[in-house]
């Protein structure tokens, strides 16, 4: 830059730097050797200081140079340019017979030279360059290389220093060792917009080959049709040890290893990562016919690897490392052994985002995706995978960790078990958010199978089993191994087992260990064997969850259980059909049963429509029944609402309401060696036996018979046209209810089963004036009762819980003595409608002296209203399936509104709050004013009914 002017204004100019100017040689003939020729203008060229061009004359236009005395040594700064002074590409050939390498590029110093060939053909040569120096080749063909020799053993261009190609093609070179056309050591290689087309190695890579400590950029570039050939001839495209590999939009087809990775190897450490490229119908003899990895790193991102072929992992195999695929398809690769599509072993790592493995086939496990390491997909599709033996879609083996989340598992078949999934050993698991469905498989586990799996704890979270099939178990889950499962805001839906069969399990078969489901719906599930929606030999645990509309062709239609204990909690199960036992649930657990504020309605068999109950010999094992309804249930030989056989049923706090059998026990069938049940506190009513000899309309007794204490049985019939009452009825004389029995209402005097009116505080002969089945507030269905019911106040205290069957707030000592049966009559109780409603009633004002008119006695003849299942506000339950037809003279039921809302403090004021029944002592606590407002109503219901829409019960003044 200028210098500071001196005092005198006098201006010193700085000189430049010398410049040395570019000096062009011209190649004039095409002679191996002397004036004119190439090689004499690249030895006038290393001769001259600082970088030269050399250029061609235009009569050499498609001349070819054969080399004859050795190869052409670089030792300086030059760019050869296959063109005329115009820029004009020639067509040179440069020939070297395989006698000779073409270009040898070292200045035996340290620092780089940079060397630039262009616009050439390079052919025939043995080996056609050896570069130390930095090299860059543009618009250059090399072909037809072939080496032999220890001297020149690795690929066309044997580079140590920085190597750049663009818009070149590298056709049919051969190497007797590594990289038929490239071999990169140290060194960066830059490929752009190139292509290398049939080239072969007897090692690794069949184009190119990237020793350790190599890094390699490569975009716009297809590879076709390279092998890699021999013992080891891995990767036939591109093969790498302890390298890196960048690859952007490129093409890998036809390119075939005779070990391993058709498209690319990379092994010990190595980095590969391929954005927006097509990986397509390669073949490796062994492993990985797109990419294989060995302790590597594949990161694969917006790309397609499909219709590749292999033995173990068709599409992509990864051995010890980490696979990473991202917003990619792959597809229509195929597997002679395992892993089709994917196939991660010893400790991979297998992470999948936004992925769609389709139409991928192995001859052995897992059609798409085969892993011993862990899984982790998200957003992802698998479908239409096809196995030869398990898990079509995806077979992992523990122990590492499997995470299934936003996924859709479809249309895959397996030979064997396991169409969608299967997880096999010990691992943890979590699938959330995922659908599986219309997945096949000839064994078991249509939609996942699990198996092998002691002691792990996992969950599925939301998600979806649609539509699969298994031939032996599962159709939609298969679990056998000892495990604990919670499934939680999940459907199974339309899962069937059999054909041939038997199958057990339609939706889910579970076999040890324990599974929990909350929250969710099994539905329209079918078996040939046992359990159409559920089969179970675990421990069973279900809440806040409806099994609906499943079919078995033989026991448990909802339910088959045979495990040690069995809970079910603020569930439907309702419109399922077994063509045996159960119809909505058969329990033959060994330890303990127990349900609780459970609808179990409209469902069928030939035993036990809603529930059959045995335990196979082992005694009186406990069945608990609590603050639940049983109602609408048929059955075509006994037990219309319960039958069971073994083990000891206890019923409080519930409802059984017009269930019909065609023999005995309309709602209760009682037989052989079943223990002594006790009743309590519960409503057993509008039951119905309809065959000519039938018996028991409400209850038969054929076994231990049972124990009342403040229960309503009243208003069965035995209807062969007559509907003729029928309460209770024993098999022989031995066979009655327990004559302790105490604080009961038996409607029919002439079938009391051995009660007597007044004895022990029962009442045997009154109507207790029944209201029709309906949503009086709670999660069951309950048969109200008016004020001047006989049964009201007439119960045992000693049996009351703090509430009745309705659970908060409705409580059981609203006066002195609670009521008899599952309903407890309060003033103010808002009874759900089964009419459309009136104008609405005037309400008095707190301690008003007004009070409304008394209400209409209702009848026993009253009809029962369909029953429905609970509701909650956190979950939508499915609407119930229509109930089967009651006969003629029974109480004709009414459908509820099934979208009716469950109130949680309609009904009555708290005890607190409550006024003193008829008769209350001076001891009672006082009555509070009224309320102000009646609590809300649900919507009522479309059919005729003789009650009105609201009734309101004041206490007397």
């Amino acid at each position: 830059m200028p210098a500071k002017a001196t005092p005198d204004h006098r201006t010193l100019v700085e000189s430049l730097e010398p410049r040395v100017l570019l000096s062009t040689l011209t190649v004039t003939t095409s002679n191996d050797s002397g004036t004119g020729s190439l090689r004499q203008a690249i030895t006038d060229a290393n001769n001259a200081p600082g970088a030269d061009i050399i250029e061609f004359d235009p009569s050499l236009e498609g001349s070819t140079i054969a080399l004859t005395s050795g190869q052409l040594a670089i030792t300086d700064a030059l760019e050869i340019r296959g063109t005329d002074s115009e820029g004009t590409p020639l067509g040179i050939t440069i020939s070297a017979d395989y006698d000779f390498r073409h270009f040898d590029i070292d200045d035996a110093e340290e620092a780089d030279i940079e060397v630039t060939i262009s616009d050439l053909t390079i052919t025939e040569g043995r080996s056609a360059i050896l570069n130390n120096e930095n090299l860059t080749l543009e618009r250059v063909i090399i072909s037809s290389n072939s080496n032999g020799g220890s001297s020149f053993s690795n690929g066309a261009i044997v580079s140590s220093g920085p190597l750049a190609i663009r818009d070149s093609e590298f056709i049919s070179n051969n190497s007797d060792g590594y990289g038929g056309a490239i071999v990169s050591s140290d060194g960066m290689l830059i490929i752009e917009d190139s292509t290398f087309t049939n080239n072969s190695s007897a090692d690794q890579g069949g184009a190119i080959y990237l020793y350790p400590g190599s890094d390699a950029t490569i975009s716009g570039t297809t590879f076709e049709a390279n092998t890699a050939n021999g013992s080891v001839g891995d990767g036939g495209a591109i093969g790498l040890v302890s390298s890196t590999l960048v690859v952007n939009d490129s093409i890998f087809s036809q390119n075939t290893a005779d070990s391993h990775g058709g498209a690319i190897s990379a092994k010990t450490g190595s980095t590969v990562t391929i954005a927006d490229s097509t990986i397509e119908n390669n073949t490796a003899t062994n492993d990985g016919g797109a990419l294989y990895t060995d302790d590597g790193t594949i990161t694969i991102e917006g790309s397609t690897v499909s219709g590749n072929n292999a033995t173990n992992g068709g599409g992509v195999y990864n051995f010890a490392g980490t696979l990473s695929v991202t917003d990619s398809t792959v597809a229509g690769n195929v597997a002679s052994a395992s892993g089709g599509g994917l196939y991660a072993d010893f400790d991979a790592d297998l992470i999948l985002l936004r992925v769609t493995v389709s139409g991928n086939a192995s001859g052995g496990a897992a059609g798409g995706i085969y892993t011993s390491g862990g899984l982790t997909m998200t957003e992802s599709t698998v479908t239409n995978n096809a196995a030869d033996s398990s898990g079509a879609g995806i077979r992992a083996i523990g122990p590492n960790p499997v995470s299934i989340v936003s996924s859709t598992i479809s249309d895959n078949t397996s030979d064997s078990y396991g169409g969608g999934l299967v997880l096999y050993g010990t691992m943890s698991i979590e699938i959330a958010g995922s659908t599986f469905d219309n997945n096949t498989a000839d064994d078991f586990g249509g939609g996942v199978s699990i198996r092998n799996n002691d002691g792990a704890e996992f969950s599925i979270t939301g998600s979806t089993f649609n539509g699969n099939f298994a031939v032996t178990s599962g159709g939609g889950l298969d679990v056998t191994s000892n495990v604990v499962l919670t499934i939680t805001d999940s459907f199974f839906t339309d899962n069937f087992v059999g054909d041939p069969g038997p199958g057990i399990g339609g939706g889910i078969q579970f076999t040890q260990g324990t599974l929990t489901i909350t929250n969710s719906t099994i539905s329209g599930n079918e078996s040939w064997g046992d359990g159409g929606g559920i089969y179970s030999t675990g421990n069973l645990n279900i809440s806040d969850s409806d099994i609906t509309d499943n079919f078995s062709y033989e026991s448990g239609g909802g339910v088959m259980f045979s495990g040690a204990t069995l809970s079910i909690a603020d569930s439907t199960i309702s419109g399922n059909t077994a063509q045996s036992g159960g119809g909505g649930l058969n329990a033959r657990g060994n330890l303990e049963h127990q349900i609780d504020r459970t609808t179990i309605a409209s469902n069928t068999a030939a035993y036990g429509g809603g529930i059959r109950l045995g335990t196979d010999g082992l005694g009186n094992v406990p069945f608990r029944l609590n603050y639940s309804t049983v109602s609408g249930n048929t059955a075509g030989a006994r037990g219309g609402g319960i039958y069971y056989d073994y083990g000891a049923l206890s019923m409080s706090n519930s409802t059984i309401s017009s269930n019909t059998a065609a023999d005995t026990g309309g709602g209760i069938s009682q037989h052989h060696a079943a223990g002594q049940g006790t009743f309590a506190n519960s409503t057993i009513a509008f039951n119905t036996v309809t065959n000519k000899d039938g018996q028991g309309g409400g209850i038969f007794i054929g076994g231990n018979g049972f124990t009342l204490t403040s229960t309503i049985v009243a208003s069965n019939t035995h209807d062969f046209g007559d509907s003729t009452p029928d309460d209770i009825t024993t098999e022989f004389e031995n066979y009655t209810v327990d004559p302790d029995s105490s604080f009961n209402l038996i409607g029919d005097a002439n079938a009391g089963g051995g009660l007597t009116d007044g004895e022990n505080n029962n009442i045997v002969g009154a109507d207790p004036l029944l209201e029709p089945l309906a949503d009086n507030g709670g999660p069951t269905l309950t048969h109200a009762i008016p004020q001047n019911s006989p049964a009201v106040d007439a119960g045992a205290a000693f049996s009351a819980d703090e509430t009745d069957q309705r659970g908060s707030p409705f409580d059981r000592f609203v006066g002195d003595d609670p009521d008899i049966g599952a309903f407890e009559w309060a003033p103010f109780f808002l009874q759900a409608s089964t009419a459309a409603p009136p104008a609405p009633p005037r309400w008095p004002t707190a301690r008003s002296s007004q009070s409304p008119a008394t209400p209409a006695a209702s009848s026993s003849s009253s009809p029962a209203a369909a029953p429905s299942g609970p509701r909650s506000a956190s979950r939508t339950t499915p609407t119930p399936p229509t109930p089967p037809a009651t006969p003629s003279s029974g109480p004709t039921p009414t459908t509820a509104s099934p979208t009716s809302p469950r109130r949680a403090t309609a009904g009555s004021c708290s005890s607190a709050a409550r006024a003193t029944a008829p008769g209350a002592t001076a001891t009672s606590p006082p009555r509070p004013p009224a309320p102000t407002t009646p609590p809300s109503a649900p919507s009522p219901t479309s059919s005729p009914a003789p009650t009105p829409a609201r009734r309101w019960s004041p206490s007397p003044a």
